[in-house]
């Protein structure tokens, strides 16, 4: 009994300690919360209970969003009066999406929005920083260079007579043979070497067959990889970005970005003004490949993430990073933040 009482306790701090590491989900664009009032007393009672729950479990989503790969918004609030200041108004001017009565009692279920201009928790928590541009394309490709110790061959051509051109001379091939057996009744003796050398014409040379080419077993590229841009076919024409971060455990992320292979960054807070971060943000997040990605448009390019560094920084090839570069200098898309990451 004693036995299983500890596991149990192991178990409570466990879940605890895991729940209180647990990130905000802000796919949806919203932090939501929702508070229960107890049954059995008035109506405007139970909703009053269920709103005073209800911000209480907000301003707990909201402290567990992620501002940035190394921060969340408890640690900004800690970090600075002002911004506790305007995140506790924030959340207490939160909104009532939907309120309803059942078995359990009273339900109020309120959210805040984190882009949308002055009243967003961006606006409240997000620093302003100066914007760079992007990177040019050429930095993650790959350069050739030669060692300055290499030695430079230069082929000299060979004059041609065209007159009486010179022909061509085929030198005679000379062949070691086994030793020399001595001629019958001639009284022959062995070669002084031991080997008899003879010349034989270059029409009677044993030639050696070029041995077949050896076959390559490449792999069949997956089907599910065809679904990724790895060379642009109508350059020019893409209308956004979506990485697929699937099965990479991705945490959403209030300023998210994109790096290289080398922790480059490729795409991130430093390019977008401060008014266009908290107006709509530069990054929406979806679980699906096909769905909730319009804000990628029409026509977007799609690449793998090969990792994700911090819990929500996806990594992607410096091919891809070069490609979607490449090819924003022609439509703008990144500009625009038409960027989409897939959980």
């Amino acid at each position: 009994m004693r036995r299983i009482f500890s596991l149990f306790v192991v178990m409570v701090i466990v879940l605890t300690t895991t729940a209180a590491f647990a990130y905000t989900d802000i796919s949806s664009g919203s932090v939501v919360a929702e508070g229960l009032g107890a049954p059995g007393q008035t109506t405007t009672n139970g909703y009053r209970a269920a709103k005073v729950d209800a911000l209480r479990n907000l301003l707990e989503q909201t402290e567990n969003v992620l501002v940035d790969s190394q921060t969340i918004v408890r640690d900004a609030m800690v970090q600075s009066d002002v911004i506790s200041i305007r995140v506790n108004g924030l959340v207490k001017g939160a909104r009532i999406t939907d309120k309803y009565k059942d078995d359990l009692g009273y339900h109020v279920v309120m959210e805040i929005p984190v882009y949308g201009g002055a009243n967003s928790l961006a606006a409240a928590v997000l620093p302003q920083k100066p914007q760079v541009s992007f990177p040019e394309p050429d930095v993650f490709v790959p350069r050739v260079i030669q060692s300055r110790n290499e030695p430079v061959i230069e082929e000299k051509p060979v004059p041609v007579n065209k007159d009486n051109p010179a022909p061509t001379e085929t030198p005679e091939t000379s062949v070691e043979m086994t030793p020399a057996l001595p001629a019958p009744n001639h009284g022959g003796t062995m070669a002084p070497s031991g080997y008899s050398t003879i010349t034989v014409p270059p029409d009677k040379t044993k030639l050696e067959l070029p041995k077949p080419p050896v076959k390559q077993n490449t792999p069949a590229p997956s089907a599910d990889d065809s679904i990724y841009t790895t060379k642009p076919t109508s350059p020019g024409t893409y209308t956004g970005v979506i990485v697929d971060c699937q099965g990479l455990e991705l945490q959403t992320n209030m300023a998210p970005a994109i790096w290289a292979a080398n922790n480059q960054v490729v795409y991130g807070a430093e390019n977008f003004s401060h008014e266009d971060i908290i107006s709509r943000g530069y990054v929406s997040y979806t679980k699906s490949l096909t769905s909730g990605v319009e804000r990628a448009g029409n026509n977007p390019i799609i690449i793998k993430a090969a990792k994700v560094e911090r819990s929500c920084i996806p990594v992607i090839s410096d091919a891809d990073a070069a490609m979607i570069l490449q090819e924003n200098k022609a439509t703008g898309f990144l500009n625009k933040g038409n960027v989409v990451f897939v959980k």
